[in-house]
This record gives structure tokens, C-alpha cells and sequence, in this order.
């Protein structure tokens, strides 16, 4: 084994992480905010993805739910994509690509708050999501990478992008903008 070429791939590893850091700090205060309203509206927190997305989802609700750092209130969140039997019911009574739009369905309130999260940001049920959460005129976000490409169906989705088509590096940075958000939440409540 060749130590310098596996130092050169850790070095490369961290230089792509600096160089992709972004201000996100208006998208992150702006989805702190709508998670504010929700809370105030005594809606719910509706987050889902895929394979690393979707684990990312369940990482957030949980963050939501029992706490992040400070013992407070606990905030109504649930996954889309945390029910095994639900979701192989669905795809195998109608198909995948749909799994969400129709829990959406299920759930499509004003008052909620709808986050999707996408590292290849072409996921087709994430993409069909967002055109049904768009045409309901739902407030929705979508945690994705520069991979995504915007459609009419999600005009209307407000987008937190990371810069990078990197899949390691994307998912790093959704997990700071989930931790960014649960201590702004930390602060006000």
C-alpha cells in the first residue's frame, strides 16, 4: 500500500469540505423561521429522502422531537420515511415514485411545513413530492445539491443548496444545516 496516495485522498477529502462552504446563513435562518411558524400554528414538521437523505430526516426529527442540546419543548416532527410497513405497502400497491405524494396527501395541512431532503436532488418520488406540495400551495423546502435542476412543478420550493456534486460532502453539509437550525431553535424556544 502506497501511504502517500491514501494521505493525498484524506487531504483531498478535507480541502473539498473547505472549499465548498457556503453563507447559508439566510436559507438556514429563513427555514429556522418557518419551522417557528409551524410551531406557532401547532403544525408538524414533515421531513423525508432517500437511503442517506432519509436517514438524515429521521436524524433531524429526532433533534426536533426530544431535544438538541437544551431540554425544551418538544416540536410536533415526524419522517415520511419511517414506517417499513407503509412504505413497501405503498410501493408495492402503486409504486415508488409516489411514496410521498400520497403521505403528503395524508398530511397536507397549512399549517405544516414540508422538508424534503435529495443528495442527487432527481429523485423521482422527491420530485413528484415537490410538484404536488407546489400545486397545494404548501410551504416546502428542499435540503439538495447543485445536481438539482429547477422545474415549474418546484418553483415555488425554497431551496438550500450545497455546492458541491460530491455525495459525502453534500450529506455533511445537511447534517450542519440540521444542527445550525436545532441550536437557532435551541436559542428562541
Amino acid at each position: 500500500m502506497n501511504k502517500n496516495k491514501f494521505k493525498k485522498k484524506f487531504l483531498n477529502y478535507f480541502e473539498e469540505k473547505r472549499r465548498v462552504k457556503e453563507d447559508y446563513f439566510e436559507d438556514i435562518y429563513n427555514l429556522f423561521l418557518d419551522i417557528l411558524i409551524t410551531v406557532k400554528k401547532k403544525g408538524i414538521v414533515i421531513i423525508y429522502g432517500n437511503g442517506g437523505s432519509a436517514a438524515e430526516s429521521e436524524h433531524f426529527v429526532a433533534e426536533l422531537v426530544v431535544k438538541y442540546f437544551k431540554v425544551r419543548k418538544p416540536i410536533a416532527a415526524i419522517s415520511l420515511n419511517s414506517s417499513g410497513a407503509l412504505l413497501t405497502a405503498h410501493s408495492n400497491d402503486f409504486n415508488y415514485e409516489t411514496v410521498f405524494s400520497r403521505q403528503i396527501e395524508a398530511f397536507a395541512r397549512k399549517e405544516n411545513l414540508f422538508i424534503s431532503m435529495s443528495t442527487s436532488g432527481s429523485s423521482k418520488n422527491v420530485i413528484s413530492s415537490l410538484g404536488l406540495l407546489n400545486k397545494l400551495n404548501l410551504r416546502n423546502y428542499i435540503l439538495t445539491s447543485q445536481k438539482f435542476k429547477d422545474t415549474n412543478k418546484t418553483k415555488k420550493t425554497k431551496k438550500i443548496i450545497v455546492k458541491s456534486s460530491t455525495t459525502s460532502t453534500i450529506q455533511e453539509h445537511h447534517l450542519y444545516i440540521i444542527h445550525l437550525v436545532c441550536e437557532f431553535l435551541d436559542e428562541a424556544l
